[in-house]
């Protein structure tokens, strides 16, 4: 399930979108071009002149266009939206065995549901929650974008991906690790998309080809509670401590 969101204050995007392509079109839309105009100094004068700007002027717009471009990501990554409804799903499907994928550490970290695995961790504490969590029925494991290929994760029947990317190989990895075929088995991936944003593109972009079955917000009330009744319930195990809900 793809879940469409739209913040109340989606209008602080728009504006960092706006100062974006402002920018942008002085460079012709041109980003490995603005890029070395941001980092070279040199080619930034050089640029400054052919357009008939001042050195300041071209400052000013490199400057702008680069703040706005990390506005425009850290809004889409890091809003807390994700992290409320990350916790609703989570919430709403205490006996699944889980995994979410978060754009950083700091945001799989403030989950604070299950056990979390991130690359600033050594890799001897990594591998045994991994090994812990692995040995479990159901549970919930944090993680950042360096697990998306390598580690075994056994047993997943739900995701909830709080960061995108434009990639279908890194789509296709983390789905296939809910998806691997157990008889019985049934899995559910939440996509958390704001929409109006470059999100949004990422999204459709990673999914050429596939269909899926888009919700809103509104509806995933619906979808975590069909009839007033968990849609996931089941009897489950006794976990550790650290991976309970």
């Amino acid at each position: 399930f793809p879940v469409t969101i739209v913040p109340d204050d989606i209008d602080v995007y728009r504006e960092a979108n706006k100062t974006f392509i402002d920018m942008f079109s002085v460079f012709d839309f041109d980003f490995n071009l603005a890029m070395r105009c941001l980092t070279n100094i040199i080619e930034r004068r050089v640029y400054a002149k052919k357009m008939g700007m001042s050195a300041k002027e071209m400052d000013g717009v490199v400057f702008a266009w680069s703040r706005a471009l990390k506005d425009r990501k850290k809004y889409v990554n890091e809003h807390p939206i994700k992290i409320e409804l990350a916790r609703k799903i989570l919430n709403a499907r205490k006996n699944c065995k889980a995994i979410t994928f978060s754009a950083t550490i700091a945001q799989a970290e403030k989950i604070k549901i299950g056990g979390v695995v991130h690359s600033k961790n050594t890799k001897k504490k990594n591998r045994m929650t991994i090994e812990e969590f692995n040995l479990l029925d159901r549970g919930v494991l944090n993680t950042a974008k360096s697990l998306d290929e390598g580690a075994d994760i056994k047993g997943l029947n739900l995701a909830v991906i709080l960061s995108n990317s434009s990639s279908s190989t890194q789509k296709t990895q983390r789905i296939g690790r809910i998806i691997r075929y157990e008889e019985g088995k049934h899995s559910e991936v939440f996509t958390l998309v704001i929409k109006g944003t470059m999100e949004e593109n990422w999204y459709q972009n990673s999914s050429t080809g596939k269909q899926y079955l888009e919700i809103s917000v509104d509806e995933l009330e619906d979808v975590l509670y069909r009839d007033g009744v968990n849609a996931q319930e089941k009897e489950g195990c006794e976990v550790s401590q650290l991976f309970r809900m």
